[in-house]
């Protein structure tokens, strides 16, 4: 048996809930030109990725963060 791994198509996005032991920092460009910090963990926090091209290699880019309800 032959194991194939699959990529996602870049510029796919994905949603990803989980615990945060430790901290993450996601970075928002505003459409004005003024960037956004914001980190968090040590909670249940849902964020949304994009699958992104990088000069090293491909990698998963956190964009936003998303309210829990």
């Amino acid at each position: 048996m032959r194991f194939t791994r699959t990529r996602p198509k870049y510029g796919t996005f994905r949603t990803v809930t989980k615990f945060l032991w430790f901290p993450i920092e996601i970075t928002v460009v505003n459409d004005n030109g003024t960037t956004t910090y914001s980190k968090r963990w040590l909670e249940t926090a849902t964020y949304e990725e994009l699958f992104t091209r990088g000069r090293i290699g491909d990698f998963w880019k956190k964009i936003r963060w998303i309210p829990n309800d």
